[in-house]
């Protein structure tokens, strides 16, 4: 049995041109009379005058943008008539599956509404559409009619058990934002190789999604001239050898691959001189060249892979123009064949300001660890493990970085005598210390309260070169 909340809307849609046929009834569905009741409240002031009507047509087209084209059509048409056919030209569509209780009306309402409304520019379409309410065919005409109307933004929510290549003309158009999210467990949807040139695509969001197939020698090749921002999450490329990402307006760049399986034996290359951003996050690549990322700020790296220490170093090399880096997740490294890899120093981190490993805690880390500290004499920030230096050789050689250290942050302190011996070294040397911050381990908190406390009041006792250092007080609870 269809609720009255269908019902209505199906009378709306099969009279959207005249959006005054609809009756003020009650709702049986409760998200829509919460939503007409927030707009009558918004819509009435305390004097009862109506003032929001009397704002400027585009004003009132923006507040509708931010509501479901259900809820514009059926609830706005009852606060005014000045509303009722503010819709006609929205420049923002939004339309969402979970708002409808049959496929049929949910279709027959989005037809509607792009066949009626007047020709005033569409400049972003959102759908958010399953299996239960769409076919896939569907979602062809959508695309194809993005394309027709120069729409410039499209969003699409996808949860369907499909397979399937979007067409070739959404990216051959006036599409400069483009977001797709889809469940990857149970659709396979691949986008177009024009994706790959597309003109005046600017942002690009996949999630779930499978990559186009590249050209003859499995190599795919991403040079859109205006992108400038691209996020790859959790998406199948595994069917390609080699991911070459050359854009050259790229300022920001994500990509997160799924623990195993996503990219396969596939290879990554970066080349592009204006990204500022980069992450990488999930399962490694089989090869990594990254290369002339001379603007590069802000790098984060992380994995709980094994891995050849070789390969680290590859990553670590292309990012060394970072001024901000972070090292995440319980990475593991191998030596075979590249035992003398532990003798070459990185490249310079002649930029790096800020530093962050979170992890690498294997043992088999620690020489990479000590390679980059060593590589970055200009650091004002730090935190890492105190494991990742406790054992170090020389500190003063290993930090070079000591005289511009303005904060440091050292984890999973046990209250041991050579974890005394570092501070010691770090606030006798430390000259513009501004911040010592002390994390300990979890199991200590909880059992051996009188030894931190001990612990802290030995460290506030030790000789300090900055009289500005603040050591950060351990609480106890």
């Amino acid at each position: 049995m269809e609720s009255s909340s269908d019902s209505d809307f199906s009378d709306t849609s099969e009279s959207l041109s005249d959006t005054s046929q609809l009756e003020d009834e009650d709702e049986d569905d409760e998200k829509y009379a919460d939503s007409s009741k927030r707009l009558e409240t918004f819509h009435s002031s305390n004097d009862g005058i109506d003032r929001i009507s009397e704002l400027p047509d585009l004003v009132l087209r923006h507040i509708l943008s931010f509501l479901d084209m259900k809820e514009v059509i059926g609830n706005t048409s009852r606060i005014s008539r000045r509303w009722r056919n503010l819709w006609i030209s929205l420049p923002f569509l939004n339309f969402d599956h979970s708002m409808w209780h049959t496929k049929h009306r949910f279709i027959t309402f989005i037809d509607k509404v792009l066949l009626r409304r007047d020709d005033s520019t569409i400049k972003k379409l959102c759908f958010c559409i399953s299996c239960a309410y769409c076919e896939a065919d569907r979602v062809d005409d959508w695309m194809i009619l993005a394309a027709r109307k120069h729409v410039e933004e499209v969003h699409l929510d996808i949860d369907m058990k499909i397979s399937k290549v979007l067409p070739d003309l959404i990216f051959n158009s006036d599409v400069q934002v483009f977001k797709l999210r889809t469940s990857w467990f149970k659709t396979k949807m691949q986008l177009p190789k024009t994706v790959c040139l597309a003109p005046k695509l600017k942002i690009l969001e996949i999630d779930g999604v499978e990559l186009p197939n590249g050209l003859l020698n499995e190599e795919l090749v991403l040079s859109c001239l205006s992108l400038e921002i691209l996020r790859i999450h959790y998406c199948n490329h595994k069917h390609i050898r080699s991911l070459h990402i050359c854009a050259p307006q790229l300022k920001k760049l994500v990509l997160e691959n799924r623990s195993i399986g996503s990219n396969g034996f596939c290879k990554l290359q970066i080349s592009t001189s204006n990204l500022k951003s980069l992450v990488l996050k999930g399962s490694l690549y089989e090869d990594y060249s990254l290369e002339n990322l001379t603007s590069l700020e802000c790098a984060k790296f992380e994995s709980s892979a094994l891995v050849d220490a070789g390969i680290v170093i590859k990553v670590l090399e292309g990012l060394h123009n970072a001024t901000a880096l972070e090292l995440l997740g319980n990475l593991k490294m191998t030596f075979v064949g590249c035992l003398d890899i532990l003798d070459q120093r990185i490249h310079p981190f002649v930029n790096l300001r800020f530093l962050k490993i979170d992890g690498w805690s294997c043992s088999s880390c620690i020489p990479t660890i000590h390679n980059l500290l060593t590589s970055s004499d200009c650091l004002k920030t730090l935190t890492l493990g105190i494991n990742q230096v406790r054992e170090a050789e020389n500190w003063r050689e290993l930090f070079q970085c000591i005289y511009c250290l303005k904060s440091i942050e050292i984890k999973g302190l046990k209250c041991c005598d050579d974890e005394l011996t570092f501070f010691e070294f770090v606030l006798k040397n430390a000259v513009v210390l501004e911040y010592l911050t002390l994390d300990f381990h979890d199991c200590l908190l909880l059992t051996r309260k009188e030894e931190l406390a001990e612990f802290n009041m030995k460290i506030h006792s030790l000789p300090r070169a900055s009289s500005n250092v603040k050591i950060l007080p351990l609480i106890l609870t």
